[in-house]
């Protein structure tokens, strides 16, 4: 009998730099061509939740995810924490409805 592999999943969040130390997106620029070209040389697949708010200005990384072969998720437009129900689902539903080009 022959053994079946074993499968992972492996999750990416994309986001600008977080935490209250930075307002940069050092993350996308220096480490997502790290983690993409690592996940090629390992034939990984992975799945890549972004912030939508990055699309304005960050599109090309967005594609680029897209481009090798991975999937796109929503993380939410906003990077924050909504108390009010009502505003999650509209955090929600504006990250969706930028999402369907990917």
């Amino acid at each position: 009998m022959v053994a079946k592999p074993e499968i992972f999943r492996y999750t990416v969040d994309c986001e600008g730099d977080w935490g209250g130390r930075t307002h940069d997106t050092k993350g996308l620029r220096d480490g997502l061509p790290f983690i993409l070209e690592t996940f090629r040389a390992y034939k990984i697949r992975g799945l890549f939740f972004v912030s939508t708010e990055l699309l304005k200005d960050h599109a090309s990384y967005i594609r680029n995810i897209k481009d090798h072969g991975h999937e796109i998720g929503s993380h939410g437009h906003f990077h924050e924490v909504f108390k009010s129900g009502e505003r999650q689902m509209q955090n929600l539903d504006i990250s969706r409805q930028l999402l369907t080009a990917y």
